[in-house]
């Protein structure tokens, strides 16, 4: 596993008696069932005034908090992703300069590419009709500018496969 390989290197590191910086590692508690705490320890090596090493000197910091309050925001990220890409419409975020920073499989399809392929990129550089992307991004900035939602009845969007079709756009900043 992972984890069997990182502490394989790290004993190499030691075993060799090299510095070693941010290690994490979780303890194991006798009789509990993966119970224990997460550790990031970084050490260096000391050595007598002959060269000779004496062991290791430095700090170790319990992050087991950290590690929860991130597996949380993971589990809640994976909840939202898998919620979004169920609805059959288009779901987008995207900042001022037009860049996706979420969206859902259904846009990403109606763009040809995928989610992961999507996220960071300009609008301009996964939709072809300038024409379209021009007028979007406008309606982007005049929603992120002014702060106010806007309604949009009807509104053609050609896909990747050139098919056009007539779309109702809410936009919220």
């Amino acid at each position: 596993t992972a984890e069997w390989e990182q502490w394989r290197q790290h004993r190499e590191l030691l075993e060799r008696h090299l510095p070693f910086r941010d290690f994490v590692y979780r303890t194991r508690l006798s009789g509990s069932h993966n119970a224990g705490r997460y550790l990031k320890v970084s050490g260096k090596p000391i050595h007598d005034a002959e060269g000779r090493f004496l062991g290791y000197r430095g700090t170790g910091t319990d992050i087991t908090e950290q590690v929860k309050a991130e597996t949380a925001l993971q589990d809640s990220e994976l909840r939202l992703r898998r919620i979004i890409d169920l609805v059959p419409h288009m779901i987008f975020a995207k900042d001022r300069q037009g860049r996706f920073l979420l969206a859902n499989r259904a846009t990403a399809t109606a763009l040809g590419v995928t989610v992961d392929d999507l996220i960071q990129q300009p609008h301009v550089t996964v939709h072809h009709v300038d024409a379209e992307t021009d007028r979007m991004l406008a309606d982007d900035r005049e929603v992120i500018d002014s702060g106010i939602p806007k309604f949009i009845a009807e509104e053609p969007f050609t896909d990747h496969a050139g098919q056009v079709r007539t779309v109702q756009i809410l936009k919220i900043p």
